[in-house]
Order: structure tokens, then C-alpha cells, then sequence
């Protein structure tokens, strides 16, 4: 778990993103109102490219209201494209998308976002199953999405 945090850390730009990412505020506390991060795949040496299809599965210990967008990591420096589908435990696999025509998607970078979730089901009760899809990837082997939000 160490190595998975220290990892995190040296994806994360600056303290205020990782503040942003862990949810805590400015008073220190920690707080779930952050939002939802999802991690797939590996930085080690020789980490294989995640193909289209590579799926990393979610059950919400919380209920959330996603708003404010998304933000992805990855690595190396690539282009990929994400899928987020949702289902009501036990319903699984997820076959539902929630982001309408604005998926997560990053281009020739190790960082992409956006402020908005326009056109995204943006309900998610508590015990929802979330799938987060690689529908399309050039040359990464790591992500990590972070789904803005607030703890319903």
C-alpha cells in the first residue's frame, strides 16, 4: 500500500491537487466530499499498454452527486479514453454509461480535465457498482480518474 501511495504521489502536480485528490481541506481534516478516484494498471518497468476493454470495477461505500467535472492522470504521456458505467448492486457487470458524448479523454499528455459533467448521470446512491472502461489507449499502462463530487 506504501509503495501505491509514495506511486500517487509522484503523479500528483502539486500539494493542492493532492489536497483536491484526498479529499482534505483547507483545516486539515480529511473529508469524503471529494469526489471518487479510480486507479488501473501498473508503473512498473515493463508494464504492458492497457488494452481497449481493460475494466477496474468500483462498489460505492457512499452515496455521491458527481459535479465539477473529472481529472485524469496518466502514465507515460499518452492518449486514451475512458468509459464510466454504473449498475445498482448486484447487478454486474455495469452496461449503463454515465458520460453521454463527454468522456474522459486525455490526448498526448500526462494530464487531462474538465469542469463539467454536461449530459452525464451524475446520481450515484450508495452501493452503486462503477466500470471504469479503457475504450481507447496509445501507449499507456497507468490511470488514475478522479470524478468530482459531493457525498450525498
Amino acid at each position: 500500500m506504501g509503495t501505491a501511495f509514495f506511486d500517487l504521489m509522484a503523479k500528483v502536480p502539486n500539494a493542492a491537487t493532492m489536497r483536491r485528490l484526498l479529499g482534505v481541506g483547507s483545516g486539515g481534516g480529511a473529508s469524503l466530499n471529494g469526489g471518487i478516484v479510480i486507479t488501473g494498471g501498473s508503473t512498473e518497468p515493463g508494464a504492458i499498454v492497457l488494452a481497449p476493454g481493460f475494466a477496474i470495477d468500483a462498489i460505492l461505500p457512499l452515496g455521491y452527486t458527481l459535479a465539477g467535472g473529472w481529472e485524469l492522470w496518466v502514465s507515460p504521456a499518452g492518449s486514451m479514453t475512458l468509459d464510466v458505467r454504473k449498475s445498482t448492486w448486484p447487478t454486474v457487470p455495469p452496461v449503463a454509461s454515465i458520460v453521454a458524448a463527454a468522456p474522459p479523454t486525455i490526448t498526448a499528455a500526462s494530464t487531462s480535465s474538465s469542469g463539467t459533467n454536461v449530459g452525464w448521470t451524475t446520481a450515484l446512491p450508495i452501493n452503486d457498482v462503477l466500470r471504469v472502461i479503457v475504450t481507447a489507449n496509445s501507449g499507456v499502462t497507468w490511470f488514475q480518474l478522479f470524478l468530482k463530487g459531493t457525498k450525498t
